[in-house]
């Protein structure tokens, strides 16, 4: 994505994620649940706090730049079981970082109140590059299209009457 749009991709390893958390996602020996899991099931793949830690993380770093700014592109409905994703986390993380720090960085996260069918026609309004775009619970070379992320996001497309751009597995 970023050579798409020519910036510069800066990665920060943040290994203890998986060093400590007993999330399917970070796990090399626990599966992530498929869509036609429960709730309860799905639950495993949640990383507590993970956006607080990586907005925190950000939040240094962009004051070190003079950044006025840090984008997240999470979402959060009713039926989400990633709490640190709600409008009221990133506005209360939002509000901490502005007491943290000598600047005065706001969060944007302009996707979290939308449904995925609303990000992908957002997207397709704006000309998003879809085949850029990763968005599978599991770490394959092809999106898996069964964990409840890719069922989500082919729904999505559906509703939108496009052709979804990643080849998924299944």
């Amino acid at each position: 994505m970023s050579e798409f749009y020519g910036i510069t991709l800066e990665t920060i390893s943040m290994p203890f994620f998986k060093d400590f958390s007993s999330s399917s996602l970070l796990s090399d020996s626990l599966s992530v649940p498929l869509s036609e899991s429960g709730r309860e099931e799905n639950k495993s793949t949640v990383v507590p706090f993970r956006n607080g830690v990586m907005l925190s993380v950000l939040a240094s770093v962009a004051d070190g730049f003079g950044c006025k700014y840090i984008a997240i592109g999470n979402q959060y409905t009713e039926d989400s079981i990633y709490l640190d994703s709600k409008k009221e986390f990133i506005d209360k993380i939002s509000s901490a970082i502005k007491v943290g720090t000598d600047s005065q960085i706001e969060v944007l996260s302009p996707l979290c109140d939308m449904t995925k069918t609303e990000v992908v026609q957002l997207g397709n309004r704006l000309g998003t590059p879809f085949e850029l775009t990763w968005t599978c619970y599991n770490n394959h070379e092809l999106q898996c299209g069964e964990c409840s992320s890719c069922v989500k996001r082919k729904k999505a497309f559906l509703e939108n009457k496009l052709t979804d751009p990643v080849g998924y597995y299944k």
